[in-house]
């Protein structure tokens, strides 16, 4: 699975968009730090494990990753 710059920018997004509207609760701060840790492997070249942080942070505030790798 090629994961793209504008594949791991739309996660990204997504997680930062979800993270907005949750703002509360320490499900909130968990999202918060998978983001950072998924940003930082990106950052690193490791892709594989930054997305699977990025759909980590999605799972703690309750919702799902839609991006599409096209």
């Amino acid at each position: 699975f090629p994961y793209t710059t504008l594949f791991r920018s739309k996660m990204s997004k997504q997680v930062k968009d979800a993270l907005y509207t949750h703002q509360d609760g320490s499900a909130h701060d968990a999202a918060e730090k998978e983001l950072k840790a998924g940003s930082d492997l990106c950052m690193k070249g490791f892709y594989k494990a930054g997305m699977s942080h990025y759909v980590a942070a999605l799972k703690a505030i309750g919702g799902s990753a839609t991006a599409s790798a096209h």
